[in-house]
C-alpha cells in the first residue's frame, strides 16, 4: 500500500465544511502545497460538486473492494473462501489468504494485478517467505498490490476510459 498521494488520485475526504459532515465524500486531488510541517491539499470534491482546501488529516485513502471492480465491469470468475480472481478483459484482478500453521502465520493478500490465486504454500514459501517474514517487496514485484484503489484506475486506464462514477454508480 503506497504512502504517498499523488495529483488526481480520488481520496475520502471527512472535512470541515457543512456538506461533508456525517459523511464520507469522493474527492479528487487538484494539488499538493507542500508546508515546512503539514500537507495542504486542493480537492474538487465530486458529489456535492465543490472545491476544497483543507489539510492532510482531512483526507483517507480509498481501498479497493470487490463492489468497485464489479461496477467498472469485471466478472468474477473464481470466488471461494480463501481466493477470489476479476477479469475484465485482459486485466486481472486477484486476491488470496493462505495460512501456514508451523508459522502461526496467516497472510491476505488484498487485491493484486495477476492471478495470486496461482500461488501454491511450496511456491509463497520460496519465493516470498524469508526468514518466517513475508517478502512484501518480492510479492509486489510479482503481483502488484491494488490495495489503493488509485492503483486500481492507473492500471484501468491503460485500456479503458474511466469515470469516478461508475465505481459508486452516481
Amino acid at each position: 500500500m503506497r504512502d504517498t498521494y499523488k495529483e488526481k488520485d480520488f481520496v475520502n475526504y471527512v472535512g470541515h465544511n457543512p456538506s461533508s459532515y456525517g459523511n464520507t465524500n469522493i474527492a479528487q486531488i487538484d494539488s499538493l502545497i507542500e508546508g515546512e510541517n503539514y500537507w495542504e491539499f486542493q480537492l474538487t470534491v465530486i458529489e456535492p460538486y465543490e472545491k476544497v482546501y483543507c489539510m492532510a488529516n482531512l483526507i483517507r485513502p480509498i481501498f479497493t473492494e470487490a463492489e468497485h471492480l464489479l461496477n467498472l465491469g469485471f466478472v468474477e470468475e473464481t470466488a471461494t473462501p480463501k481466493t477470489r480472481v476479476f477479469r475484465l478483459g485482459e486485466l486481472i484482478v486477484s486476491s488470496f489468504y493462505l495460512y501456514i500453521p508451523e508459522l502461526h502465520l496467516h497472510f491476505n493478500s488484498g487485491f493484486c494485478l495477476g492471478n495470486v490465486s496461482e500461488i501454491t504454500l511450496e511456491t509463497f514459501r520460496g519465493e516470498y517467505l524469508k526468514s518466517n517474514e513475508v517478502d512484501f517487496s518480492a510479492l509486489h514485484e510479482t503481483f502488484p498490490t491494488l490495495a489503493n484503489l488509485n492503483d486500481l484506475i492507473y492500471e484501468y486506464v491503460k485500456y479503458y476510459d474511466f469515470d469516478i462514477r461508475k465505481i459508486y454508480k452516481a
